[in-house]
């Protein structure tokens, strides 16, 4: 005959699922019991909600965070896991490099310490981790800071937040590429290092896109036909290139015209011809090169939306100043570079009595500032930063044959680039500081922990700040490496 199915007898530990014994949920710190277990039924947990904590298994309640009473200040955030840590403020000193004391105990990121009871805590005092938070000696950390990985909070392994480090880098994937298409370069980032502008290709074909700060690519309107990005102004919504059509929109016809995007509206068909090799932040003013057949030749020009005015002292175009008011190019010698200013039309030239030729790599500033290479006799190379009429040579590493500089921030005091030996090459930082070093020595002085045999090997773009560096990398999957100076 029928009847109830025999009686499970569990161990206190276990429900009976009504199939077999299981081992009851453990809520830990940081959750509460919502609903208590039954014989077949499991614990069910919850987090606790903010401002709440729980340190014990299986709490049956959340509690509160303490809130610091008169004559106390808070020296620990609290967490789910941790209460709020309070200190009596009349005999500790409050400031950030203070000596940290077991009377006077200091939080993450907080003081000089020599022992670990002289953190609050949750803290432990770590040998050589003042260098992280820009100090010369030891300070207090929280354990997520020397556990080895990207905690919530962190915007690096051990770094960002209460755990300091004055840097951090990250590989950025790129993706949402359309179907069919593959990712091809980067070769414009906007002045405030959040927007690159690349191209997708296919076949023969490489089509205008950019690059979201967070990797995402969007391809923009060129009606089918191939198109280039040769310029990006301050934030990235403006973009001028070139697009492989005679006749927008319909390009029934073969040629080439000159393009502006703006957002994502199509394209506007620019009155001019040429290679633009800059913008204006306002991406209202543009400078570039042309063939100019009254001198048979390359010729500069600058645009401002409706006039374009002719340099033919110039025999390339580097770019154009933020505010428009300077274009840099090389001269049409090749030998000197220059710099003309719009309002007077002058040329001041930039070189060196030994040099043969010179190449601009880039310009920026309102008190503007150039870096390039000059070449000399012997296959001699020489990166330099001209500003104010100063020519700087960047210098090498030891070992090193050549510095090539790529970018330079508004300021003129960070340029970027690549140093080393046909067979060996090194991102590079240079600033008015501290000069010429690796950029991945410049991580490890701020506080990260790379592997030994870590390297970058170009660094292309500066943000007019000076602490966005970004350099490409087109294997696949294709992704970008992106620094960030605190």
């Amino acid at each position: 005959m029928g009847g109830a199915p025999a009686q499970t007898h569990c161990a206190e530990d276990e429900y009976d699922d009504r199939t077999a014994c299981q081992k009851l949920t453990i809520c830990g710190a940081g959750q509460f019991e919502q609903t208590p277990p039954r014989a077949t039924k499991d614990r069910i947990c919850s987090g606790c909600a903010a401002g709440t904590f729980s340190t014990t298994e299986n709490a049956t309640v959340c509690q509160a965070w303490r809130t610091c009473a008169a004559g106390e200040t808070q020296s620990m955030a609290g967490t789910a896991k941790t209460d709020v840590v309070c200190v009596d403020e009349s005999g500790c000193s409050t400031a950030k490099d203070r000596a940290c004391t077991s009377e006077c105990p200091c939080a993450s990121g907080e003081g000089v310490c020599t022992s670990n009871a002289q953190c609050a805590s949750g803290a432990t005092c770590v040998s050589g981790s003042g260098i992280k938070v820009g100090r010369a000696a030891d300070t207090c950390l929280a354990t997520h800071c020397t556990n080895d990985k990207q905690d919530s909070g962190e915007t690096s392994v051990d770094c960002g937040g209460e755990c300091g480090c004055r840097a951090t880098f990250e590989i950025v994937q790129i993706k949402g590429i359309p179907s069919g298409l593959t990712f091809v370069e980067v070769n414009a980032m906007s002045r405030d290092g959040k927007r690159l502008a690349g191209a997708l290709g296919s076949d023969q074909t490489s089509f205008a896109a950019t690059v979201a700060f967070d990797g995402t690519v969007t391809q923009l309107e060129s009606y089918g036909k191939g198109a280039q990005i040769q310029a990006v102004n301050a934030d990235g919504n403006s973009m001028v290139g070139l697009l492989l059509c005679g006749n927008p929109p319909s390009c029934s016809m073969f040629g080439g015209v000159v393009v502006q995007w703006v957002g994502s509206a199509a394209p506007a068909v620019l009155a001019l011809d040429g290679t633009v090799r800059g913008i204006s932040s306002s991406g209202s003013i543009m400078a570039g090169d042309f063939y100019d057949d009254d001198i048979q030749g390359q010729s500069g020009f600058l645009f401002n939306g409706t006039q374009r005015i002719f340099i033919p002292e110039f025999g390339s175009v580097t770019g154009v100043t933020p505010d428009g008011k300077y274009v840099a190019g090389v001269l049409q010698s090749g030998v000197q570079g220059g710099l003309w200013f719009a309002q007077t039309k002058a040329m001041t030239k930039i070189g060196a009595a030994n040099w043969t030729s010179v190449s601009l790599e880039a310009v920026n500033g309102t008190d503007p500032a150039v870096v390039g290479v000059g070449y000399g006799a012997g296959d001699s190379i020489t990166g330099f930063r001209w500003k104010g009429g100063i020519l700087s040579e960047l210098g090498l590493l030891a070992g090193g044959e050549y510095t090539h500089p790529s970018a330079i921030s508004a300021d003129g005091n960070t340029v970027v680039g690549i140093t080393g030996t046909n067979s060996f090459q090194q991102a590079f930082i240079w600033t008015e500081k501290d000069k010429l070093r690796p950029i991945v020595d410049e991580l490890r002085a701020r506080g990260l922990e790379p592997s030994v045999d870590f390297q970058l090997t170009h660094a292309q773009f500066v943000s007019d700040d000076g602490k966005v560096i970004v350099g490409t990398n087109y294997e696949k999957p294709a992704n970008f490496w992106r620094v960030i100076l605190e």
